[in-house]
């Protein structure tokens, strides 16, 4: 029997979230795994676990069995894992705040923040009703009908994704995907771009020595600010928080000591992410690289890697809560795109993540004090948090030019 191909492209680009009523499940372990596997490439690496999480949250809704077990493990997530996915992509909401607008106090986003999800059904699918609620009530993602055999699907796609991350993922599915075996395309978009609470001053950023990891020094556009920041360090790293307007939104900075690699440092994050993330405030004085890169990835491997193996398997993969029985359904693939830029204003982020299923067979002192030195001149690691929906982004840049 032929297997039928369900194409899940997610398309994330972040910026802030809200607050939610519960808080968001502890993605960190998956998230820094990811980073490791997607960084064994060298150069940059930018991964988005929330995005992937949604992606494939849409795809265990309808999974049962080592299928759904081996996906749940990989996010480690236990009870209940549709439900706390759909209420993670539900929760992306931006935090309000008040702001003077025509001379009266008014509430107004704090940032900017687009989610939305979509779902494509090929002509020929067969969708059980329930799978098909699911999508449409928890994920919002009512299906549409498409026909894949038509190089339009893909055009129509890719510019729906353009469109939602306001043209930074562009050709989430590349020439061939979808085709005529694909029975579902699953997106979610998410559009994140979030001003610094406290803004660096652009006179004060200057070329300063970035040191690679081959031992080569570049000079690079260097941001440098003084300020209360968020602080904590350990034996291996230094780390900073900065915080984003709005409260809710921040980005840590985690620069390996001397001698550290990014691997031992991240591995330590992941470890140790409930108390590394719990920052105390501290007079930082910081320079930090500007940088602006994409990341681009089949995770087909990475997310075997990571234990989701039978979800790729044509002859065991089991989503009988997707489709009927004469129609069954494997991922053939997971892909993965990423934009980041972090500037003297802000941040602006984006993710899309395509999973594609074919048919089967500290208080102040009296007297100033000294702020603690935090140079990111060497390759650091970085991570945007929400503090109630959890990790957005992670990373390593590893060469800021």
């Amino acid at each position: 029997m032929r297997i039928a191909r369900l194409v899940l492209p997610l398309s994330l680009t972040l910026m802030s979230l809200p607050i939610t009523a519960q808080p968001a499940p502890d993605l960190s372990a998956f998230a820094f795994k990811l980073v490791a596997e997607v960084g064994r490439t060298p150069g940059n690496t930018c991964v988005s676990p929330w995005s992937i999480a949604i992606a494939l949250g849409m795809a265990r809704a309808g999974a049962e069995g080592a299928t759904a077990h081996e996906i749940d493990a990989a996010l480690g997530l236990k009870d209940d894992a549709v439900g706390t996915l759909s209420r993670l992509a539900s929760a992306a909401k931006p935090r309000q705040i008040r702001r003077w607008v025509d001379g009266a106090s008014t509430r107004v986003d704090a940032y900017a923040l687009h989610v939305a999800n979509a779902a494509w059904l090929a002509v020929n699918a067969k969708l059980l009703p329930d799978y098909t609620r699911v999508l449409e009530n928890d994920f919002k993602a009512p299906p549409q009908r498409i026909d894949f055999r038509r190089p339009q699907a893909r055009t129509t796609i890719n510019d729906w994704v353009l469109r939602q991350t306001k043209d930074r993922i562009r050709d989430l599915l590349p020439a061939g995907k979808p085709d005529a075996d694909t029975r579902l395309v699953l997106v979610n978009c998410l559009f994140l771009k979030a001003a610094w609470a406290d803004q660096f001053e652009p006179d004060s950023t200057q070329p300063l020595p970035f040191s690679l990891a081959d031992g080569n020094k570049v000079d690079v556009p260097t941001m440098r600010h003084t300020h209360n920041y968020g602080y904590a360090e350990t034996k291996q790293m230094q780390i900073v928080e900065l915080p984003f307007e709005g409260g809710d939104l921040s980005m840590l900075i985690a620069v390996p000591r001397d001698g550290v690699t990014l691997d031992d440092a991240s591995a330590e994050l992941a470890a140790n992410w409930g108390a590394l993330s719990q920052t105390g405030s501290q007079l930082v004085a910081l320079n930090l690289p500007r940088f602006t890169f994409e990341t681009e990835a089949a995770l087909n491997q990475v997310l075997r890697a990571l234990g989701v193996r039978t979800a790729f398997d044509r002859e065991h993969a089991d989503f009988s809560r997707m489709t009927q029985k004469d129609d069954p359904v494997f991922i053939s693939d997971v892909l993965h795109k990423t934009f980041i830029k972090v500037d003297e204003n802000g941040t602006e982020a984006a993710a899309a993540t395509a999973v594609m299923l074919a048919v089967t067979s500290a208080a102040r002192e009296s007297t100033p004090p000294t702020p603690i030195p935090v140079r990111a001149d060497r390759p650091f690691l970085f991570a945007i948090k929400h503090a109630n929906a959890g990790l957005l982004f992670v990373g390593r840049v590893s060469d800021p030019r």
